[in-house]
């Protein structure tokens, strides 16, 4: 959204048109904010949106929300679309700007489709987390040790939540230096998260669909609520099918 808001800035909407394709039903939103939202401290999704479709069309930007990009023809120069509630179709373009962003990884383990499993990258997430806790469950499992992970675990914990955080590797916060990841993970111990260190994850505990326990080599944790923070790789696989 920062290419196109930027392109028609540099360009009249008579000299360029400008069409955005998104999956989603919303743009431009903070999905780093979503901890804090989770945690009490953002009142609502519409606080995470910096702007909205209808303030995108003012400046003649216009925005396909539930449209997804299936395919790119490089040769005729087009988009093969697929939309939510209509047949596929196709779209050209002069030039195309493909920012489809990343996803995020998941280990191969079985277990991570039951119910009470879940991710933390967009809006939907957030409000799925939330109405989860209005069940008033007592243990969450957050898996990963990265910002998000870290990031939830706190809002968990504030909430009065048992928390525990499962690493794969020794320290949370891997990008940081090893001193640095040590006082982090003091500091999550001295807020009564526990930390369970070297621990990749075997399996999720299932019982009529929905996950009871993380499983890793040296244990079995109980949990409500399982939490993937486990990062995220590029989301390619348009480029790369299409020959780039």
């Amino acid at each position: 959204m920062s290419c196109a808001a930027q392109a028609r800035r540099l360009r009249d909407p008579e000299d360029l048109e400008i069409v955005v394709l998104e999956a989603g039903q919303v743009v431009s939103y903070s999905n780093c904010g979503i901890p804090y939202w989770v945690g009490g401290q953002v009142e609502g999704a519409d606080a995470l949106i910096a702007r909205t479709p209808e303030a995108f069309a003012e400046q003649d930007i216009q925005i396909r929300l539930g449209t997804r990009a299936t395919g790119i023809d490089l040769d005729a120069e087009t988009v093969s679309l697929q939309s939510a509630d209509g047949p596929a179709s196709t779209l050209g373009y002069d030039r195309l700007l493909i920012a489809t962003g990343a996803v995020p990884l998941r280990p191969p383990v079985e277990g991570l489709d039951a119910d009470g499993v879940f991710g933390v990258q967009t809006l939907p997430d957030g409000e799925a987390i939330r109405a989860a806790l209005e069940k008033e469950p007592q243990r969450v499992v957050v898996l990963g040790g990265g910002y998000i992970g870290l990031e939830m675990a706190e809002a968990f914990v504030n909430q009065g939540l048992s928390v525990t955080v499962v690493l794969a590797g020794p320290l949370p916060m891997s990008s940081l230096d090893e001193d640095m990841g040590e006082r982090v993970c003091a500091a999550m111990t001295d807020m009564g998260i526990r930390v369970q260190t070297c621990e990749p994850v075997r399996g999720i505990d299932v019982e009529g669909g929905v996950a009871r326990a993380v499983v890793t080599d040296e244990g079995s944790y109980p949990a409500d609520l399982v939490v993937l923070g486990l990062g995220v790789r590029p989301n390619s696989d348009l480029a790369r099918d299409a020959g780039l």
